[in-house]
């Protein structure tokens, strides 16, 4: 029992001693706090304007990190202090510097001004862009018609040397490069003229017949085969073979003749 209470009362010693450890410092460094904080702002002209401080008095200022950034972030927006409560509330504020200050809170009059009105800015004319022939253009060109830009005209220009020419603006529409799709103002601003055929079906040798896309090496040279068996090969004959349906046909007839 005796042992008992020896241990219980220097577990109490040992809880004091350590209470006047942490407290007293404690104490020590918010009179130290007081007296440095009533030397700065006899030595700060006063009332403080708050809302007219830059970044270099924000940075001098006897607060914490986060307390100086936020003044930092206010400023930069103006987002204007209006009262005492509302600067001891940002983030990381001494209270006890607010509480022994004075200040000024002029600017945040801007707040309640009234709103000053202006006329209308002036609605500016519409510029006529005159239509471009999309088989005689260049990229810069294309680069100024509204929504184009250069990807899109990098496309069109790859898709007119592929085929040699664009016969038909469908043709561009269905492989336009952009989700939004197709911009109807391009109608007016694109126009096609007719260019001739890039190839022959009975003229254009091996080695071009293989440039057409879609053409694969045994189609081309079974059309070789033919021509040089039976003459003349048309696409009647071709649509025969079952190599293409009537849609592709159709549409190698922009770009090869017979």
């Amino acid at each position: 029992m005796l042992h008992e209470l020896q241990r219980t009362a220097l577990l109490m010693l040992a809880a004091i001693m350590a209470a006047s450890i942490w407290l007293f410092p404690q104490s020590k460094r918010e009179e130290a706090r007081k007296d440095f904080l009533k030397l700065w702002w006899a030595q700060t002209p006063q009332p403080l304007r708050i809302n007219y401080l830059d970044s270099l008095a924000i940075t001098a200022l006897p607060i914490s990190l986060s307390a100086r950034k936020s003044l930092e972030f206010r400023r930069s927006r103006q987002w204007y202090l209006t009262s005492e409560e509302a600067i001891a509330q940002l983030p990381g504020m001494d209270t006890l510097w607010v509480q022994m200050g004075d200040f000024d809170f002029a600017a945040a009059e801007k707040l309640n001004a009234p709103f000053r009105s202006f006329p209308p800015a002036p609605v500016p004319e519409p510029v006529e862009i005159a239509p471009v022939d999309i088989n005689a253009t260049d990229s810069l060109s294309l680069i100024s018609i509204p929504g184009i830009g250069p990807w899109g005209a990098k496309s069109i220009l790859r898709e007119r040397e592929q085929w040699g020419s664009i016969a038909t603006l469908e043709q561009l529409k269905q492989k336009f490069p952009f989700d939004r799709g197709w911009d109807e103002r391009w109608d007016h601003y694109l126009e096609v003229r007719p260019a001739p055929p890039r190839w022959s079906l009975n003229e254009s040798p091996m080695d071009s017949l293989l440039e057409v896309p879609g053409f694969r090496y045994s189609q081309v040279k079974q059309i070789i085969f033919y021509r040089e068996s039976f003459g003349v090969v048309n696409w009647v004959e071709l649509a025969t073979w079952g190599y293409w349906d009537s849609t592709e046909i159709d549409f190698f007839k922009l770009y090869i003749s017979e």
